[in-house]
């Protein structure tokens, strides 16, 4: 059973009789709520690549084959060094990473960027 000491009594019994704290029935919930939203974003993965895609992924030079993984480390999102006055000094070198691993997977198909996005 889960935690049911913060509630009232009353609130207590109804959600234990409901199942609430029923771990079987969290799990599918869960189950239903991600079914869910997978199928409301699968359209999605035939679209183009758009608005921030351009800079973040097209031209976005860290993504391709001969750069080094390691410059993902000191470069913002869009490829700029972080040292450089230019950086708007967003830094995420994990988000960079997955689209490096889709370009070298998908090139700049959309379909593998949109199918990566809807799983996560």
């Amino acid at each position: 059973e889960g935690s049911a000491q913060a509630l009232p009594d009353d609130l207590k019994h109804t959600a234990q009789s409901i199942g609430v704290f029923d771990r079987t029935w969290l799990d599918r919930a869960g189950l239903i709520i991600g079914t869910v939203a997978f199928l409301m974003y699968l359209n999605s993965i035939r679209g183009a690549l758009m608005f921030d895609d351009e800079p973040a992924i097209v031209r976005n030079m860290d993504l391709r084959p001969h750069m080094r993984w390691r410059e993902l480390l000191t470069h913002d999102f869009w490829g700029t060094s972080i040292r450089l006055k230019s950086s708007n000094k967003s830094y995420r070198p994990l988000t960079v990473a997955s689209f490096k691993l889709n370009y070298l997977v998908h090139g700049l198909q959309p379909e593998g960027y949109h199918a990566v996005n809807t799983i996560l």
